[in-house]
């Protein structure tokens, strides 16, 4: 045992495999960390960072810089998440703990979509012929509230002493912003698994992976901090079990446990069940879309949307760009074979008016913005892009950024998107083509991620 934990050691944190891991999984996705180093950067000196970083590791001399605090809105009323940002070394050194740790416990690893959890849900309601009674329990606080002592000790059972040194330093690393001065910098974090993280998503799952075998023989789903319960008989006894297993780890549920019948209406990872036959949005997922959908035809409207170019910008030029990310926010899109989208997200939905309703909003707001009939007639529909996304994803309907394979092709979309002068007829170096199409890319990719970023 002690031989093949020392092999799966060399196996993840080798110079090698760090290499590999920021290459695969960070170079393409970068996010600048408190230190300002960029990936493009880091890949500069990649040999010698990964190797001082490997040596460190593995004599427990390793020492992770501060995250950077970034704090974002889960909308009103709520309190904002906290998300902490590595430095692309140690978001790459954390990338392969993830991989390190998922090889340890292949069966805590959740890897479940919202939109296949839904799935299940609704085919297992659609064979019930009766009003199914259901529990829904948020677990408060979740990450900031994992016990280090109680995770070290369930870790320390299974990996290596090495890995779990890293692991250690990594949820007691501190997150500051970065105007925090280094002389109030605290000394530690001590409770809680930092948000943002590669590791943090598998650490809770791991964390509360007793608790989802217990329960897994019934009606029992969790997807993160959301545990859902559906149950022939009345709910309680099960969710007082839950209660009592969620206390033993030191963790808290919200005050008001939703429990009800399926037919009273069921609101889950930002779905809304009305009966065992009938999928909608929540309203306030669907207001968030439609306020996303809107915001880019405001810009456009009052001409804001000029900071992104220079003289070349025509009212024609600013149409077709208009249209280029309207067009992507309602299709969604696809990357390196993943699907991004509100309409990926909510694909289970059997409750179709919406996207009709959706339509007919971006129509009515794009003919007050002044846009004539043809031009309106290339904005997508959302309609058509529900059935195109589930049934025929990679016809063309849908924006696919795999595709793009030539500079030329590359040259071709960042002029469609505002990203080059689209009459321009510059020779451009494919180095710079292809940094500004990942630039591109990733842009876009976020935007539809914040989409659906806050659904549950």
């Amino acid at each position: 045992m002690a031989q093949e934990k020392r092999k799966a050691f060399q196996e993840y944190f080798s110079p090698e495999a760090l290499r590999n891991i920021f290459i695969d999984k960070i170079k393409s996705k970068p996010s600048i960390g408190i230190d300002g180093t960029s990936a493009s950067a880091f890949e500069s000196s990649i040999q010698s960072e990964t190797a001082t970083c490997s040596k460190k590791v593995k004599t427990y001399k390793f020492k992770f810089s501060p995250y950077l605090e970034e704090v974002k809105s889960k909308g009103k009323n709520k309190i904002p998440r906290v998300i902490s940002k590595p430095t692309i070394r140690d978001k790459t050194l954390l990338s392969s703990a993830n991989k390190c740790l998922q090889s340890y416990f292949p069966d805590a690893v959740n890897k479940k979509l919202p939109n296949e959890i839904i799935r299940e849900i609704k085919e297992s309601l659609k064979i019930s012929n009766e009003d199914l009674f259901f529990c829904k329990i948020d677990i408060k606080s979740f990450y900031d509230h994992i016990d280090h002592d109680i995770l070290l000790k369930i870790l320390g059972r299974t990996v290596d002493k090495k890995t779990l040194w890293l692991i250690s330093n990594a949820i007691k690393n501190i997150t500051v912003s970065a105007n925090t001065k280094r002389k109030f910098y605290p000394k530690e974090n001590s409770l809680g698994v930092p948000q943002g993280l590669p590791i943090s998503n598998i650490l809770s799952d791991i964390y509360l992976h007793k608790i989802d075998k217990t329960f897994g023989s019934i009606n029992y789903r969790r997807y993160v901090d959301d545990i859902l319960i559906i149950s022939k008989n009345e709910t309680s006894k099960t969710t007082n079990k839950i209660k009592t297993l969620l206390n033993k780890i030191k963790l808290e549920t919200n005050e008001k446990t939703e429990e009800g019948q399926i037919s009273q209406g069921l609101e889950y990872l930002g779905y809304n069940f009305l009966g065992n036959n009938k999928l909608s949005v929540r309203d306030s997922s669907r207001d968030k879309f439609t306020a996303s959908l809107i915001a880019p035809i405001t810009r456009y409207k009052k001409g804001q949307d000029k900071s992104i170019g220079t003289t070349w910008l025509t009212i024609e030029t600013r149409k077709n760009i208009l249209i280029e990310h309207l067009n992507e926010r309602i299709t969604g899109a696809i990357s390196e074979k993943k699907r991004f989208g509100w309409i990926f997200y909510f694909i289970e939905i059997t409750d179709l008016k919406i996207l009709y309703d959706l339509d007919s909003i971006v129509k009515r707001e794009l003919k007050k913005a002044h846009l004539t009939p043809s031009e309106i007639s290339r904005v997508k529909r959302l309609s058509r892009a529900y059935h195109e996304a589930k049934h025929n994803p990679e016809g063309g309907y849908i924006h696919n950024y795999d595709i793009y394979k030539t500079t030329q092709e590359k040259i071709s979309a960042l002029r469609r998107f505002g990203y080059l002068d689209p009459n321009a007829s510059t020779a451009y170096a494919p180095e710079h083509i292809d940094a500004l199409f990942e630039r591109l890319k990733s842009n876009q990719l976020l935007q539809l991620e914040r989409d659906i970023g806050t659904m549950y």
